[in-house]
């Protein structure tokens, strides 16, 4: 299975002197997922190249996954070198995962590279999960649920179906 990984600069979050920047931990944790499962995972962001990541976590409690990230080079070599997402065709991928907030999806035209790919996955029936930077759902996001939104006519069954992953996932984190 391959699936593209697409990562997006926080663009609500206090710019810093190099603009907008991706959060480390929203990217590892998904990334080594993806990567124990044994998927085939494409990195690619807007511009392509190197996306600038920050990290909120403190040397004194890392995550895990922090430190693995710390000691792999390939997956330096890979978010320091993405895929620009116009050089990237849906067709070659399962699904995406999206890190950020990408642009309005509905609009054919969009200026937004990452909108223009998710509309195109979603054409295309493929699924995408999006872990947006912030959510206009609620003032607060979705705190720390998962949320999973669709609509259409097949989405009923494949949001049960990842209800019930996710669930199960859970179960045996626990």
């Amino acid at each position: 299975m391959r699936i593209l990984m697409i990562l997006i600069p926080d663009r609500d979050v206090s710019p810093s002197e190099h603009g907008a920047e991706l959060r480390l931990e929203r990217f590892v944790i998904p990334y080594y997922v993806f990567v124990d499962a044994g998927i085939d995972l494409v990195l690619a962001s807007p511009g392509g190249g190197a996306p600038w990541i920050r990290s909120q976590a403190n040397a004194a409690s890392p995550l895990p996954q922090l430190q693995r990230y710390q000691a792999d080079r390939a997956v330096h070599d890979a978010v320091n070198d993405t895929l620009a997402l116009d050089d990237v065709h849906a067709e070659d991928f399962g699904g995406a995962f999206c890190i950020g907030l990408p642009g309005p999806l509905w609009l054919e035209d969009s200026a937004d590279p990452a909108a223009r790919m998710i509309a195109r996955f979603l054409d295309a029936g493929k699924p995408v999960a999006v872990i947006p930077s912030r959510l206009d759902i609620q003032p607060h996001g979705s705190r720390h649920g998962l949320l999973i939104i669709g609509e259409g006519e097949d989405q009923p069954a494949q949001a049960a179906r990842a209800l019930l992953g996710a669930l199960y996932a859970a179960d045996e984190i626990h």
